[in-house]
């Protein structure tokens, strides 16, 4: 796969190589590893809040019927 970046993130790539000494592909390898793992959290959370939502609209039900 090949990826294409703006002169501008290439530009702050070359110096973040420069100034670490890591390879230019190291860098990018690892900010979408990074990136990846944030995104997979974030929807781990989304699923997590959706159950919590759903179990809040069923227990508000379950109180109404009970009234």
């Amino acid at each position: 796969m090949q990826i294409e970046i703006t002169k501008e993130v290439d530009t702050k790539l070359k110096k973040i190589s420069s100034v670490s000494g890591l390879d230019r592909k190291k860098i990018v390898t690892k900010a979408i590893d990074y990136y990846l793992l944030v995104l997979d959290q974030e929807l781990k959370l989304k699923n997590e809040f959706g159950s919590l939502d759903k179990l809040s609209d069923e227990a508000l039900l379950n109180f109404e019927e009970n009234l």
